[in-house]
């Protein structure tokens, strides 16, 4: 049995010195810390961005912080519609034998950095023709800036939280 306040503090500790730390070293520390004896929130395929690491990191305390139930998130997950093959940041979507909150619906998470993003019209075009895309195909979509995520991890964290929650209905 892992000892929660233990892992409180490490993952604490971690998010703050993650966010104090240079960019270049944000790239370093995205070696995955995630593993799932200590960090159950996540399937682990590959953190993208120093800005995807903050956020899962601050989801993980959040529930911890909290005591919140445990939801699984997938990380760059394939989505394939028709012809067009898209990577959400982090998925969440039903699954009877992982998350308890299944309410049929299948939320993306997108963690959008301003160089990647937001920085040209084209970035901004594709982004919005992939989001209805997303959106057609019966996918709902939740975005965080990267200036969201960096200001007020926890904050995104448990908007994510009470996103999917929301129209669960205990049985």
């Amino acid at each position: 049995m892992r000892d929660i306040n233990k892992l409180y503090d490490l993952t604490e500790m971690y998010l703050q010195d993650f966010l104090n730390a240079p960019k270049k070293v944000q790239q370093l520390m995205l070696i995955p810390l995630i593993n799932q004896e200590f960090y159950p929130t996540i399937l682990y395929e590959e953190i993208k961005s120093p800005i995807e690491q903050i956020f899962i990191t601050a989801f993980d305390l959040y529930i911890m912080q909290e005591n919140k139930e445990n939801i699984l998130l997938f990380s760059q997950a394939p989505i394939q519609i028709e012809d067009k093959k898209y990577f959400a940041d982090f998925l969440y979507q039903e699954d009877e034998y992982v998350n308890k909150f299944n309410t049929g619906r299948k939320i993306i998470i997108e963690c959008d950095g301003y160089e990647f993003h937001q920085k040209t019209k084209e970035q901004v075009k594709r982004d919005n023709e992939r989001e209805f895309d997303l959106k057609m195909a019966g996918y709902e979509v939740i975005r965080f800036s990267g200036s969201q995520i960096f200001n007020n991890p926890l904050k995104c964290a448990e908007d994510t939280y009470n996103f999917i929650v929301k129209d669960f209905k205990e049985e």
